[in-house]
């Protein structure tokens, strides 16, 4: 969605975070970019914004009120606002900001 409106995107799969946080400042930075940094969890995304930093956007479901709630697996995501068009919405939004900076 994004890179069909000309932003561009990286993907990062990040599984053990305590693997990376070994890993050369040089090399996180590399993986990381220097743009906008988000991160997607099915979850809680406490602990993320050391990876996305202050300028960045998290998107979890306890975040977003929803801890506990118990959901049908194929519209939970969507039910609860993890969907993609909401969060490419909220992170064109976040980069207009940074761009008035």
């Amino acid at each position: 969605m994004l890179e069909a409106k000309g932003v561009s995107t990286a993907v990062v799969s990040m599984p053990i975070t305590e693997l990376f946080d070994e890993q050369p400042q040089e090399y996180k930075d590399k993986v990381l970019g220097k743009g906008m940094r988000v991160s997607i969890e099915a979850a809680s995304s406490y602990g993320w914004s050391e990876y996305t930093g202050p300028r960045g956007k998290n998107f979890g479901l306890v975040e977003m009120g929803y801890f506990g709630v118990v959901a049908n697996i194929h519209d939970g995501y969507s039910n609860f606002g993890l969907r993609a068009d909401l969060m490419a919405y909220e992170i064109e939004e976040g980069l207009n900001r940074q761009n008035e900076t």
